[in-house]
């Protein structure tokens, strides 16, 4: 004897005729409809399902009199899930609510369908997975409210096989003169540091091996966060010969409001073309062709070497001029061994060329006002500077030779002892009388003259070693 629970169990829910259903029907499990489903008086025919959960990822409307239409005996779609919480009504086409025990299979939503919460299976962070040619896989964090839209991801990848695609567009429709944005932004999550990097966007292609090199970076800089004080620095890079990427153009926000500093270029081989007009606040400057475009030009401070052109201008001011004396000085002396010698006196036949004068053996022992009087130095006629000196000597046997050049100061109406000066020193290995040696010095030890000092040279040399010399020396002022 059976009891009546039992005789329920063994019955498998089948429906052999028509059932007509005017609430919600709600499908837990695998359940076999032989019969017509109708809803609101709306049959739909021929559904069965008695080994597959039943679910149509194909539904795209809204009314029972369509879903009749579209759900076919045996062509629809199934998944290889179970899912619960299934409502089929007349008014609001197919709601899936959630789905349990499994997180694999394909999905479709379409228009009609209502995803709510498709997965929630607390192992990732998916709302939503499917596979397929019309797969959408999200295996971020995706949110959308209508409004805006966040997505927490490390990478998002867009990528065509077609010409000129991918093609990332943002558009603005607003009837106004604003404009969309992009903006990139660096929350350090505490304050920034000077030099940290806000943005950086990286152009790579390949080489010809086939490696990934990077052409091109545009990079942005917190230069200076003191707040009040906050300046930025734009760098665009290029790679150049090795593959390095280098500045070659950065603009850097300064200290002063309103200045905005401009660098060009990478190394002094580094060429800067500008193929119009330079303009330099808002007066052309230089012409294309490098030539200066201002009729009129005043403060010039420095143009370098002029190599050539024809100067048609008013007569410079001498006092404005560069001007170049060369002065000739020649002698012999017969050395004592110690000191140097200057010229004799001009009362003497052999004045200016025998050097017989002691002025110690550094040329600094102090001499009367009438032995520099009669000396016969040049005198300069205003402040100079000495830029060279050049000339020829010899001397006897093979000890040390020197050649020199002193200046005097003297002063008026003064009779005290005046000291020389040394404005350079020559000093060389005698070769003989038949021998000359060379000098040619433009470094000196002393190389400012004053209006009215008196240049004077000496000789040096081994006891009784005869030696001569010829040389110019030049001014300039």
């Amino acid at each position: 004897m059976k009891w009546i629970g039992q005789h329920i169990y063994d019955y498998v829910a089948a429906f052999r005729r028509g059932v007509t259903m005017d609430s919600t029907l709600a499908v837990t499990g695998n359940t076999t409809l032989s019969g017509n489903l109708t809803f609101d008086s709306v049959a739909l025919t021929g559904i069965q399902t008695s080994s597959e959960s039943f679910v149509d990822d194909d539904v795209s409307v809204m009314t029972s009199a369509a879903i009749a239409d579209k759900i076919e005996a045996y062509g629809y779609s199934t998944t290889t899930g179970d899912i619960t919480g299934v409502d089929l009504t007349a008014t609001t086409g197919i709601d899936i609510t959630s789905e349990s025990g499994t997180t694999s299979g394909n999905y479709t939503a379409t228009i009609g369908v209502d995803v709510s919460d498709f997965m929630t299976n607390g192992s990732d962070n998916r709302i939503l997975t499917a596979t397929g040619a019309d797969a959408m896989n999200a295996e971020a964090n995706l949110t959308f409210d209508g409004t805006d839209l966040s997505c927490t991801a490390d990478t998002v990848t867009f990528t065509s096989a077609n010409a000129d695609d991918p093609a990332f567009l943002i558009v603005n429709t607003t009837n106004d003169n604003q404009a969309c944005r992009f903006r990139m932004m660096k929350d350090r999550g505490s304050a920034q540091t000077n030099n940290d990097r806000v943005g950086e966007m990286d152009f790579v292609g390949e080489d010809a091996a086939g490696n990934q090199q990077q052409y091109g970076k545009i990079m942005i800089q917190a230069l200076e966060v003191t707040h009040g004080q906050e300046a930025g620095k734009m760098s665009f890079q290029v790679a150049e010969y090795d593959g390095a990427n280098t500045t070659g153009l950065s603009l850097s926000g300064q200290d002063a409001d309103g200045e905005v500093d401009v660098t060009i270029g990478a190394g002094a081989a580094s060429t800067t073309t500008i193929t119009g007009t330079l303009t330099t606040g808002s007066t052309a400057a230089l012409t294309n062709a490098g030539l200066v475009a201002v009729a009129n030009q005043s403060n010039i401070t420095g143009l370098g070497t002029i190599s050539s052109g024809v100067w048609e201008g008013t007569a410079v001011a001498t006092d404005q001029q560069k001007h170049v004396m060369h002065y000739q000085t020649t002698g012999y002396s017969v050395p004592d061994g110690t000191n140097y010698d200057i010229a004799k006196a001009m009362s003497t036949n052999t004045h200016p060329f025998l050097h017989d004068q002691s002025i110690g053996s550094d040329g600094l022992t102090a001499q009367t006002v009438q032995t520099w009087a009669r000396n016969g130095g040049h005198v300069m006629p205003r402040a100079c500077t000495l830029k060279r000196w050049t000339g020829w000597s010899t001397a006897v046997g093979s000890g040390t030779a020197y050649v020199a050049l002193f200046k005097v100061t003297p002063a008026r109406n003064d009779n005290s002892n005046v000291s020389a000066v040394l404005l350079e020193e020559f000093s060389y290995t005698a070769m003989g009388n038949a021998k000359m040696e060379d000098f040619d010095e433009t470094s000196f030890t002393n190389s400012s003259l004053a209006a009215g000092d008196i240049v004077v040279t000496a000789l040096k040399g081994v006891a009784s070693a005869t030696m001569y010399f010829n040389a110019t020396y030049e001014v300039e002022f």
